[in-house]
């Protein structure tokens, strides 16, 4: 983890507190809860919140502040004692200042060293700013005795919870204010948020927004419109009040200074235009547009943490007027409306990543069970054999078995499909069946890779190709015949000499072209001697400075443990990789398969 991330438990418990935050108008009431659970993630014991008292947009008055709570306080700093909190502190003293330039802030704390008695030996206090724009509301702090429990993924974790508090002080701000002046709209709110939580799936949600808001306001059009693909249109995703259909007819709208969706996308500030027949300030009008009629014209960003995420469009078939409390609460409402898209995104994002896995793991499992279940026991053989995906499923294979014909013959096939992933995988699995069905026939290695190429080139519609080793092992006399269609030349070690040698044919790969040529060869396997199969994984490997792991090293260790086991000689190499790449993320399958004779 980095420095300054997020732990798996911190995000989560971080996911409690806003849920919390966000479900709940009197904000006030769980300050408590959320500065308690604050202080058990960052592993601390006390804590205290301050807010404003006076209005945090009134002007030329001296800002003041009120402990609004805490928690687990020393004994010298109990909240009944007024003495100790009475007046301004560091804390304060720097944000009205402004000296906060940064989320949070580490301070010696002036109340901790005036407090006379225990003070559990506290002496600083981290403290971020409850802030809402740039309208200050009141200050986090939390207290320690040194700076080192401090970590920057903890300071992190209390800038987060400080902006989601600023965020919902200021929303139970405007709810009071709106609940003075617009009772039904306050109902609304409320109604419209809990339903908006109720609605897990985006496209429910999204169409449930647009329709409500019409009935509730004196509007006659609403749109809701997010990113393309590319991020540089709108395309509508919901409509309500259209005279036309902007979704089924597929329009979109520029993301630039041209529009009005696309200044409010730059810009992150709602557009309001009271009569677009006497101001309009934006260039881009298209017929299609024009034909609506539309006149009072309002457009808000949809807002996550600052970042606007699409627009909420409303619109009035004649002029209509917007008040400054008015624009807020609907700015409130597009907020709500983002804050509950993001999320119904994030978790749709998420059970789809699940379901992928899910997938993808089942593939795998699929995919292992097309490689044996167990390698040939043959007297006087052994075998080994080892299968590493660069991802959940890939497209390498191998596979043996015996032949019907002539006894006592074996066939064996290492092969490498093009690419990484899913479409490696599914093009694998046919080329897996149509070799095997093919060699099980009894055509010679390189008449079988001809056959399979046919097969391959006319069923594939993919813009893939496979290479292939296959041969036949006669186990009685230890030959060898074989062909190869493009791949990696198999590594023969030779007992007596301990030289390498490869097994040179010619062929391309399969599934190509339609007709191709491959060349037989036959070898004999002496008592002792090893034959060692592979895929380009192998030697491709790569460690972070971007070398390969080569064939001279290959060769090397295959040569240093080929006396050993042939499981062990697989697995020293893999280690040797492992080490060389100081676990580098695989690029690509790997797949090897070792035949010895026994001495």
């Amino acid at each position: 983890m980095k420095a300054g991330e997020l732990s798996h438990q911190d995000l989560e418990a971080l996911n409690r507190i806003v849920t919390a935050l966000n479900q709940s108008i009197d904000t006030r009431s769980l300050l408590d809860r959320t500065l308690s659970e604050l202080l058990d993630i960052m592993d601390l014991e006390t804590g205290w919140i301050f807010l404003r008292k006076d209005d945090p947009k009134g002007e030329h008055q001296p800002a003041s502040f009120e402990l609004a709570a805490h928690h687990n306080l020393p004994p010298a700093m109990r909240a009944e004692l007024d003495h100790a909190w009475e007046g301004s502190c560091a804390c304060q003293d720097l944000l009205i200042q402004g000296t906060f330039d940064e989320a949070y802030t580490e301070v010696e704390c002036s109340r901790l060293a005036a407090a006379t008695g225990d003070r559990l030996g506290l002496q600083i206090h981290a403290s971020t700013p409850l802030r809402s724009g740039d309208q200050l509301l009141g200050v986090l702090n939390v207290a320690a005795s040194t700076w080192k429990v401090f970590r920057p993924e903890k300071l992190a974790l209390l800038s987060n919870v400080g902006n989601q508090l600023g965020i919902a002080l200021e929303r139970a701000r405007l709810y009071d204010q709106l609940k003075a002046r617009f009772g039904t709209e306050q109902s609304m709110l409320l109604s419209l948020s809990n339903q908006l939580l109720e609605r897990k799936s985006l496209n429910d949600l999204i169409s449930f927004l647009v329709r409500e808001i019409p009935k509730q306001l004196d509007i006659d059009a609403c749109a809701l419109l997010l990113p393309s693909e590319d991020k540089k249109a709108l395309t509508f995703h919901a409509v309500e009040g259209w005279k036309s259909n902007p979704i089924s007819e597929k329009r979109s709208i520029p993301i630039d200074a041209s529009t009005g969706p696309g200044q409010v996308m730059q810009t992150g500030e709602p557009l309001i235009i009271e009569d677009l027949r006497a101001y309009d300030p934006t260039t881009w009008a298209p017929e299609w547009i024009l034909r609506e009629g539309f006149r009072g014209h309002a457009i808000f960003p949809l807002l996550v943490e600052g970042n606007s995420i699409g627009v909420l469009i409303l619109d009035s078939r004649r002029v209509h007027t917007y008040d400054e409390d008015k624009i807020k609460f609907l700015q409130l409402i597009a907020n709500q409306g983002a804050i509950a898209i993001e999320k119904a995104r994030l978790q749709e994002e998420e059970i789809q990543r699940k379901s992928m896995e899910h997938e993808l793991n089942l593939g795998r499992q699929i995919q292992l069970a097309l490689l044996p279940e167990e390698l040939p026991r043959i007297e006087g053989w052994d075998f080994a054999a080892m299968n590493l995906a660069a991802q959940q499923v890939g497209g390498d294979f191998y596979d043996c078995f015996q032949l019907p014909c002539p006894e006592g013959h074996y066939g064996f096939v290492m092969a490498d499909v093009s690419g990484k992933g899913v479409p490696a995988a599914l093009y694998m699995a046919m080329c897996r069946t149509i070799v095997r069905s093919i060699g099980i026939s009894g055509r010679s290695p390189d008449q079988a890779l001809k056959k399979a190429n046919e097969i391959i080139h006319k069923d594939s519609r993919a813009d893939l190709f496979v290479s292939i080793f296959y041969a036949h092992l006669d186990r009685q006399n230890g030959v060898i015949s074989y062909a190869n269609a493009g791949h990696n030349p198999p590594l023969l070690l030779r007992q007596k000499s301990g030289a390498i040698e490869t097994l040179p044919t010619r062929g391309i790969v399969l599934g190509a072209i339609q007709s191709v040529e491959i060349e037989p060869g036959s070898m004999q396997m002496d008592r002792g001697d090893q034959l060692l199969l592979y895929t380009d994984g192998v030697i491709d490997a790569i460690n972070p400075a971007g070398d390969r792991f080569g064939m001279d090293r290959f060769v090397k260790n295959f040569q240093d443990n080929h006396a050993r086991p042939p499981r062990e000689v697989l697995a020293s190499l893999l280690d040797e990789i492992d080490h060389f790449s100081l676990s580098q993320p695989q690029t690509d399958d790997l797949t090897l398969l070792l035949i010895r004779r026994r001495a």
